[in-house]
C-alpha cells in the first residue's frame, strides 16, 4: 500500500508479499480496509515511540522540541531511504487517497493527525510560556506545522530526495512565531514583566 497506493494493492498481491494464504488474510482482516486501519495504527505506534515520545520526554524547552522533532523525522526519513523503504508519510498518502472513499480510514488518519497536533500544541504552549515565541493560537500553529511536515514528506517522495524534507521544514520556526533573539527576555525575567 505504501508503494502502490491503497487501490492498487490487491489482496492477492498483499498475501503473496506476506507469504500468507488468502483465507488467513480474511480470518484476521475481514476487508482490505481493516488491514489499512491496522497498518495505520501500527505506523502511528512506531512513529509515536520513535519520534514523538522521545522528543516529548527530552528535557528541553518547547521550541527546541520542534527542532528535535524535525531532526529526528529527517533522520528516520533518511534511514528509511537507505533501507529501500518508500519515502513519504503513510498517513498523508493514505488519507489523501481514501478521504472520500472510506470514512473509517479518513477518521483514523484524522485521529493520528489530531494526536500529532496535540504534541505540537503542547510544545508550542511551552515555548510561549518560556517566551520563545510570540503568543497566539497554538492549536492553529500546530496544524500549520503538521501541514509543513506532511507537505515536506510528500515533496521528498515526489522528488525522491530526502534532502527536500529539512529544506521545507526550515519554515517551522517561522510558523511557530519565534521571537528574534534580540526580542527574547533575559533568562530569569518574570513573565509578568514582559
Amino acid at each position: 500500500m505504501s508503494r502502490r497506493g491503497y487501490a492498487a494493492a490487491g489482496v492477492d498481491d498483499l498475501c503473496r508479499l506476506a507469504g500468507a494464504r488468502k483465507g488467513s488474510f480474511y480470518h484476521f482482516f475481514p476487508t482490505k480496509a481493516d488491514l489499512a486501519l491496522a497498518a495505520l495504527e501500527l505506523h502511528w505506534s512506531v512513529i509515536r515511540q520513535q519520534v514523538f515520545e522521545p522528543v516529548a520526554e527530552a528535557g528541553f524547552p518547547g521550541l527546541d522540541r520542534l527542532h528535535r522533532l524535525v531532526d529526528r523525522s529527517d533522520e528516520l526519513h533518511r534511514q528509511g531511504l537507505a533501507e529501500r523503504q518508500v519515502l513519504g508519510s503513510p498517513f498523508g498518502g493514505l488519507g489523501q487517497e481514501m478521504a472520500l472513499q472510506d470514512d473509517r480510514i479518513r477518521a483514523a488518519v484524522l485521529a493520528v493527525f489530531d494526536a500529532q497536533c496535540g504534541y505540537l500544541e503542547r510544545w508550542l504552549d511551552e515555548a510561549s510560556a518560556a517566551r520563545q515565541i510570540v503568543s497566539g493560537d497554538n492549536r492553529a500553529r500546530a496544524r500549520q506545522i503538521l501541514a509543513i511536515l506532511e507537505g515536506a514528506l510528500l515533496l521528498s517522495r515526489v522528488a525522491r530526495d530526502p534532502g527536500v524534507f529539512p529544506d521545507v521544514c526550515a519554515a517551522v520556526a517561522a510558523i511557530a512565531g519565534r521571537l528574534p533573539s534580540a526580542a527574547r527576555p533575559a533568562p530569569g525575567t518574570a513573565p509578568e514583566l514582559l
